[in-house]
């Protein structure tokens, strides 16, 4: 950059010239940085995180709604198939028409060891 004087006219290829004339140059020797600033997160993006934390939390809970059904369902398939051996072995009878007393004798014995 060449210093001038006053009788210089106006170049217009000094840009610090044309600085000073928009009043952007702070003065001789000074350099304008730009402010370094915390990064901001705009509306968007605090609104995408936000969406993203609502949605993991409702797929975690469904998940472990799922898990709870699925845990029920095992539970209830398993009753009934214990009904139904049960009921099997109480409705069996001998050739005469007579209940198999074993059947019945086995599940009051099961009955008195579980309690």
């Amino acid at each position: 950059v060449t210093m001038r004087t006053k009788e210089q006219k106006f170049d217009p290829s000094d840009t610090d010239a044309l600085k000073r004339r928009r009043g952007q140059s702070k003065g001789r020797g000074h350099v304008t940085r730009p402010k370094q600033r915390k990064k901001q997160t705009d509306a968007l993006q605090l609104a995408r995180q936000q969406y993203e934390r609502q949605k993991k939390a409702k797929e975690e809970t469904r998940k472990e709604i799922e898990a709870e059904r699925e845990r029920k369902t095992e539970v209830l398939k398993a009753s009934e198939e214990n009904r139904r051996q049960r009921r099997e072995k109480l409705t069996k009878r001998t050739k005469k028409g007579q209940p198999v007393m074993a059947n019945r004798i086995d599940m009051l014995l099961s009955k008195i060891q579980n309690a």
